[in-house]
């Protein structure tokens, strides 16, 4: 009988304590992250903030252009230095083919946010 009763006071306890742990969190600033993929399927721009470290995966290996070579990769890491205006363009060898899936994360400060994108032509 002690349990049950003891539960409720926790509950109400932690709900206390959750809303000035909640005001930090207001606080902290949100992160912006925006994948296009135009008709030409050839290229991925990313909008995200400045400074802002990006992790692309895609679904299967791809050749994208760094500089002027082509490389082939599944993951490609984007640091903070090299993302000073807060958008990326990643242009591909090849047009992405329909079900070709690409996730991005954005971290900032300890801040995550990710997003997904499925090609859908």
């Amino acid at each position: 009988s002690t349990e049950p009763s003891a539960a409720p006071g926790e509950s109400a306890s932690p709900s206390s304590s959750s809303e000035p742990s909640a005001s930090p969190d207001t606080t902290k600033k949100t992160l912006k992250l925006k994948l296009t993929v135009p008709k030409t399927k050839k290229k991925l721009t990313i909008k995200s903030d400045k400074k802002a470290k990006l992790v692309i995966k895609f679904s299967k290996k791809v050749y994208y252009k760094d500089g002027k070579k082509y490389k082939k990769v599944k993951k490609i890491t984007i640091k903070a230095a090299k993302n000073k205006k807060g958008k990326i363009v990643i242009k591909f060898k090849k047009k992405l083919k329909k079900g070709f899936k690409i996730t991005v994360t954005s971290s900032l400060s300890g801040a995550k946010k990710s997003s997904k994108l499925t090609i859908k032509k």
